[in-house]
């Protein structure tokens, strides 16, 4: 692996290798957490890496969670997909998610009736005096057949977003409801935690946007610095969908385009939305750039980003909080492309990462746009620093 480039004022460090598993990225001022599994034999832990000096080292793995291990003879929990993280403003409360599976081997298969299962969000928190348990969001119990059979299988934990102070945390996950797992996911929900309130009921936005659509969901969330507005980018039928709400869910406005692979970030000194996503047709590939100034409820006209190396649909944006410092990673035809704007999305320059992520890449950005973050993974995980 080797690293190309200079963009604006950007050069990009050599790349760390943190492990060989895909996790979820986050950073916030210095510190920046990686989290994601880690076999340990027959068991399976939830663990994470901490850097308090923007990435140069890490601290060995903490558990978060043990919950996937066995608990019983008659239980078994089995982890889905996904791990994001997120960090409060000042990088001191850690959020992380994670779906799972419950299956109850006391009952078994009768016909067409599979083993009572149950399903959850899970999240942990952490404020400094180590990792807890926080909600878990139940998204499958009222949704089982009469007999307590064939419920929702919950398949990934999509994105996860959290306020300055790390009170409120938005998460987004997938989920297969009536169907085997394999043909792919066709439910999308919204989880919102507020510490110290008891979980309210997770948002189907499957069903809030009448959406009857199958086929794997791919969705990206961001919030302001107060955790009231939400920002939910995801995919329908190749058509490009922002959800947009300013009261905490209660209702929404949604935006479409033709594209795919969206992605959502909020800049919150300025409160500006940025959304950007994969175009077809025109010139080639490009990327689409939609600003708005007013909470999501209108965007402005694309700004038009070539990326003649792509090979995409897979897209990750971050921002900067004055919305000055913007960036944006994809897939290219050998490895992954980073982009970097300096100016609010008017110009952007490219670098390259020769690291062929089999499309499993995470992008974070410190508040100040100083220093920018590419988690790819090619069977081993490596983090590439892009410095100014």
């Amino acid at each position: 692996m080797f690293w190309i480039a200079t963009a604006h004022a950007f050069t990009l460090d050599p790349p760390v290798q943190v492990g060989d598993r895909m996790m979820g990225l986050a950073a916030a001022g210095d510190m920046v957490v990686l989290t994601g599994p880690q076999d340990r034999g027959f068991n399976q832990d939830l663990v994470v890496l901490t850097s308090a000096d923007r990435g140069l080292t890490f601290t060995t793995d903490v558990v978060v969670s043990d919950l996937f291990r066995t608990p019983d003879l008659w239980c078994f929990v089995q982890p889905g997909n996904g791990n994001p993280v997120a960090l409060s403003a000042d990088g001191m409360h850690r959020v992380v998610a994670q779906v799972f599976q419950l299956e109850d081997w006391r009952v078994p298969e009768i016909g067409t009736y599979t083993r009572v299962q149950w399903g959850a969000l899970g999240l942990w928190r952490d404020d400094g005096a180590g990792w807890s348990a926080a909600h878990a969001l139940d998204a499958m119990t009222d949704l089982c057949d009469g007999r307590g059979r064939r419920c929702m299988h919950l398949d990934s934990a999509e994105d996860l977003a959290v306020s300055d102070d790390g009170d409120v945390a938005w998460t987004t996950y997938a989920a297969t409801e009536g169907l085997p797992r394999w043909v792919g996911a066709n439910r999308l929900w919204l989880g919102r935690s507020v510490r110290g309130v008891p979980a309210a009921l997770p948002i189907d936005l499957s069903t809030t946007f009448s959406i009857p659509e199958q086929g794997g969901w791919r969705s990206r969330v961001a919030t302001d610095e107060t955790g009231d507005q939400v920002f939910v980018s995801f995919d329908v039928a190749y058509r490009g969908q922002l959800a947009a709400s300013t009261d905490g869910g209660a209702t929404w406005i949604t935006h479409t385009a033709l594209g795919i692979g969206g992605d959502v970030a909020v800049a919150r000194d300025s409160g500006e939305v940025f959304w950007a996503l994969w175009s077809f047709g025109g010139q080639g590939a490009e990327v689409h750039v939609r600003s708005s100034v007013d909470g999501g409820q209108t965007f402005g006209a694309p700004t038009r980003v070539r990326a003649p190396l792509s090979d995409g649909e897979y897209l990750r944006f971050a921002a900067s909080r004055d919305g000055r410092t913007l960036a944006m990673a994809y897939m290219a035809a050998r490895g992954v492309e980073l982009q970097v704007s300096e100016d609010g999305g008017a110009t952007w320059a490219a670098l390259w990462i020769d690291v062929y992520s089999y499309r499993q890449f995470e992008l974070a950005m410190s508040d100040d746009g100083d220093t920018i973050y590419v988690f790819a993974y090619d069977g081993d995980a490596w983090l590439v620093r892009a410095n100014r």
